[in-house]
């Protein structure tokens, strides 16, 4: 079992080691999770993700943190924040689950933590986040969370127009969130 440097009632939150690679694959490996994502990822790309997620900790001491469940420490997925506009104060909020895990309000309970973490702790002043047009899942989600829809932007990896969303600082505050 892990070190959890965040916890909620069931998850706990750890950080990406070098030699996770299997975990983060039951993730970005799997086409059905991936399919509003650009589809299959290769071997390198996911490879390549969880670099990417180190380096984000070793420089800014956020990542899409990896999920545990505190009972059993099996693997959830991965959730968290990464830069997005760092001089505005603002982060990218994601969330990507496992499949088994999928419709037992584990990523909600991840989200409200992440969230209120980023806005008590690391005292970000929004959180961003989009998401596939055709992913209505993604789009319940984050407004459950709290988000609301800002404008369209096209996306690189699939080359289509995405929904952004925004959660500032005063509507978390505001609505009591989490």
């Amino acid at each position: 079992m892990r070190d959890y440097f965040l916890t909620s009632s069931r998850l706990g939150f750890g950080h990406w080691q070098p030699d996770d690679l299997a975990l983060l694959d039951s993730v970005f490996g799997d086409p059905v999770v991936t399919r509003y994502e650009g589809g299959d990822w290769s071997r390198q790309q996911i490879e390549d993700r969880l670099l990417f997620e180190i380096s984000n900790f070793d420089r800014y001491h956020i990542q899409y943190w990896p999920v545990f469940l505190k009972d059993t420490g099996e693997y959830v997925g991965c959730c968290g924040v990464r830069p997005h506009d760092l001089a505005q104060g603002v982060l990218e909020f994601g969330c990507q689950l496992r499949r088994a895990f999928w419709s037992r309000q584990l990523g909600r309970e991840a989200g409200e933590a992440v969230i209120a973490y980023a806005f008590k702790d690391k005292r970000v002043q929004a959180l961003y986040a989009g998401h596939h047009p055709d992913n209505i899942a993604s789009s319940e989600f984050l407004r459950h969370l709290g988000f609301a829809h800002t404008h369209d932007e096209l996306y690189a990896l699939t080359g289509l127009m995405e929904p952004c969303y925004l959660l500032t600082r005063s509507r978390f505050s505001e609505a009591a969130l989490f």
